[in-house]
C-alpha cells in the first residue's frame, strides 16, 4: 500500500457512502457501498483473503469517496456509479438490476404496481426504493389504504376485492384522485394526513380489543415513517440538476459538484486550489465559467452566490443557477457542502506537499533547459514484440500533472524497414503533422521515452515537418530505472535519485511506459482472443470485446466458473465456448 492510500484510509469518515478503488492508471477498478466508509474500506487490507480479493487488493493504488446521507442513498448510488463507470470488477451487477420503483398506471381503472422498470410513458412512478426490509410493505400498505384496481377483471366482473370493498367500480372518480394525491403527497415526505388515519384505525382497533390490527397498523406507521423519511430516496419528479458545494480555509478552496441525472446521483468531481483572493463569489463564478465552458451543463444548477453572479453565469450558459429554495434542494445543497469539508480535511496536507513538490521540479526543469514555460508537456513511448503489432503511446502533462483526456494511443503502421527508429519517426511525425495541420498549439516540450535513438528518431520528424519543439530523452540505466536526461545535441544529465525533478520524470518515464504497455498487451490479447475464439458460434464482436476487458487471458477464462460466464454469455454460446476452451 503506498503512503498516498495509507493517509487517505486513515481521514476516511465514519459515515455511510460509496467507495472507488482505483489502479495506478487512475481507472476505476471497483465501487462498493457502505453503512460505514471507515470500516468497510479497512476491511480490504484486514484479515484473510480469496483469489479474487486479493486480485483486486493487489491492483488498489488509489480511492475516493462520496458520503451520502444513508444506505438508501448508497445502495442506489452504487448502482448508478457502476452502470456509468463499468469497472473490471463489477461483475455481478448486470444492465437491468434496478430497483423497484412504485407505479401508479395510467389505464382506465388505474393499478399500484410494484416495478422495476422506468417508463414514464405507462403512469407515475415513486422511488427507487432501495431499503430491502420496508420497500415491499410500503407497497403492501399503499395498497390496502388506497382503492386502486388491483386485479385484471374487467369492472363489470366480480372478483374478490370486490367482497373485500377494494374493488375500484365500488369507489367514485373523485376518490381515486384523492388517492392519487395522497400518495404524492407521501413522497413528497407530507404524511401527516395517511398518519393520521393509521393512528385512528389503531385506536379503533384498540377499542373494539382487535390487538392484531392494532398491531397491524401501528407497525404500518412505523414503516411508512422510516422509508419515507429515512434519507433523500429519489426525486420524485425525475429531474436533472448540477449542485455545486464549497469550503475555503487558509488559502486553499475546494469545489465539488454533484451531477444529478434524471433524479439519480451519478458522478462527484473535487477540485482543491490554492487562493489569493478571498472574494469567494467571485472565485466560484470564476471556476464555473471555466468549468462549464469545458463540461457538459445540466438544465439547472443549484449553487449558493449572491444575484448578480448567479444572473450572469445564467445569461452567459443560457440555463439556470439558482440558490437553493426547496427544502430537497437545501438538503443537497448542505450534502455537498458537507463533503467539501470532508475532501478538504482528508487532502488538504497531500495536496499541498505535492503541490510545493511539482513547483520545485518544474523550477529545476525550466533551469536545466532554460525554457520559461512548461505548461504543456508531451512525452511518447513505443511498444511492439519482436516488431510485430507495433504501437505507441502519448502521454500529456498541462501544469505539470497528467491529464488523461488528452492521452492518445497509436497503431503503427511502419512495415519497411521496422526499427525502434522508424517507429518513433512515425509516431512523431503523425502527432505533429495533425497539430499544424489543424492549426493547435504545440507543446512546450516533447519528452521520449529513450535514449539517443529515439532523441534523434523525433528530432529528425520534426525537421521534416520544418517545426521547432523543444525535446529530451529519458534514460534508463541497466537496473531499468530513469537514469539520465538526453539532450538534443546528445549531453546526458545524470539525475539525483533524491530530487523532486526525479521523482517528476520518473513517473512520468513510468506513466507513459505503463500506458503504452497496457495497449500492446490489450492488443495482443485481443489478436490472440480473436485467432482462437473467432469460430465459436454465437460469440459475436461484442461478447468478445465484453470477455476481453474483464478477462487478461486464455488462462484467466478457462479458470472462469460457468457463473461468471453466464453474466457475459446466454447458455448455448456459454456451451460452444467450453468446448472451444477444452481443445486449446
Amino acid at each position: 500500500m503506498n503512503d498516498l492510500l495509507k493517509t487517505k484510509l486513515k481521514l476516511i469518515p465514519h459515515k455511510p457512502g460509496c467507495y472507488l478503488w482505483k489502479d495506478e492508471f487512475d481507472q476505476i477498478i471497483y465501487i462498493g457501498k457502505a453503512k460505514d466508509l471507515y470500516n468497510r474500506t479497512h476491511s480490504y487490507f484486514n484479515g484473510p483473503k480469496d483469489n479474487k480479493t486479493s486480485k483486486l487488493v493487489s491492483n488498489i493504488k488509489d480511492l475516493e469517496y462520496i458520503v451520502v446521507n444513508n444506505v438508501n442513498e448508497a445502495l442506489i448510488l452504487e448502482n448508478n456509479l457502476i452502470k456509468t463507470h463499468r469497472p473490471k470488477y463489477n461483475i455481478l451487477l448486470k444492465d437491468g438490476s434496478n430497483y423497484p420503483y412504485i407505479m401508479i398506471t395510467n389505464e382506465q381503472y388505474p393499478r399500484l404496481k410494484y416495478v422495476r422498470t422506468y417508463d414514464k410513458n405507462k403512469g407515475i412512478y415513486f422511488g427507487p426504493l432501495a431499503d430491502s426490509t420496508n420497500k415491499y410493505q410500503l407497497f403492501n400498505l399503499l395498497n390496502s389504504i388506497f382503492p386502486f384496481n388491483k386485479c385484471n377483471h374487467q369492472p363489470h366482473q366480480k372478483c374478490i376485492y370486490y367482497d373485500l370493498h377494494r374493488c375500484i367500480n365500488q369507489v367514485q372518480p373523485q376518490t381515486y384522485e384523492k388517492a392519487i394525491a395522497e400518495v404524492k403527497e407521501i413522497f413528497k415526505g407530507n404524511l401527516d394526513h395517511i398518519l393520521a388515519i393509521l393512528e385512528n384505525k389503531e385506536q379503533h382497533a384498540v377499542a373494539k380489543l382487535d390487538f392484531e390490527n392494532a398491531q397491524k397498523y401501528a407497525e404500518q406507521q412505523k414503516a411508512l415513517t422510516y422509508i419515507i423519511n429515512s434519507g433523500l430516496v429519489q426525486l420524485d419528479n425525475n429531474e436533472s440538476f448540477d449542485v455545486v458545494g464549497f469550503y475555503e480555509k487558509n488559502n486553499y478552496l475546494v469545489i465539488i459538484i454533484f451531477n444529478y441525472v434524471k433524479g439519480k446521483l451519478l458522478n462527484k468531481s473535487a477540485d482543491t486550489f490554492a487562493i489569493y483572493d478571498h472574494e469567494i463569489n467571485e472565485l466560484i463564478t470564476s471556476f464555473l465559467m471555466q468549468y462549464y465552458s469545458q463540461n457538459r451543463i445540466s438544465t439547472k444548477i443549484i449553487v449558493s452566490l449572491d444575484d448578480d453572479n448567479l444572473l450572469a453565469l445564467s445569461q452567459r450558459f443560457k440555463t439556470k443557477f439558482i440558490n437553493a429554495q426547496t427544502k430537497f434542494h437545501k438538503q443537497i445543497l448542505k450534502l455537498a457542502f458537507d463533503n467539501a469539508i470532508l475532501y478538504f480535511d482528508s487532502n488538504i496536507k497531500s495536496v499541498i506537499n505535492k503541490q510545493n513538490e511539482l513547483d520545485e521540479a518544474l523550477n529545476q526543469l525550466k533551469q536545466i533547459l532554460k525554457l520559461p514555460d512548461l505548461s504543456m508537456i508531451e512525452c511518447f513511448d513505443n511498444s511492439n514484440i519482436n516488431l510485430s503489432l507495433p504501437i505507441a503511446g502519448m502521454i500529456v502533462y498541462q501544469n505539470g500533472k497528467l491529464n488523461n483526456k488528452l492521452n492518445r494511443k497509436y497503431n503503427l503502421m511502419t512495415t519497411k524497414n521496422a526499427s525502434d527508429y522508424h517507429f518513433m519517426i512515425e509516431v512523431i511525425t503523425r502527432r505533429y503533422q495533425r497539430l499544424v495541420s489543424q492549426h493547435q498549439k504545440l507543446p512546450n516540450l516533447i519528452v521520449v521515452d529513450g535514449g539517443k535513438l529515439q532523441v534523434n528518431a523525433a528530432l529528425y520528424a520534426l525537421e521534416q515537418l520544418q517545426i521547432s519543439i523543444p525535446l529530451i530523452g529519458l534514460k534508463k540505466d541497466q537496473k531499468h530505472k530513469t537514469n539520465a536526461i538526453v539532450l538534443a545535441n546528445g549531453d546526458e544529465i545524470i539525475l539525483d535519485r533524491k530530487s523532486v525533478l526525479y521523482k517528476f520524470l520518473a513517473n512520468m518515464q513510468n506513466d507513459v511506459h505503463n500506458y503504452a504497455i497496457s495497449f500492446l498487451r490489450n492488443k495482443h490479447t485481443k489478436s490472440i482472443f480473436n485467432s482462437l475464439l473467432n469460430d465459436v458460434q454465437g460469440l459475436g464482436k461484442k461478447r468478445l470485446n465484453e470477455l476481453l476487458n474483464y478477462y487478461d487471458s486464455i488462462n484467466d477464462l478457462k479458470s472462469a466458473s460457468d457463473q461468471e460466464l453466464l453474466q457475459f454469455l446466454p447458455k448455448n454460446v456459454l456451451v460452444n465456448l467450453r468446448e472451444k476452451l477444452n481443445k486449446i
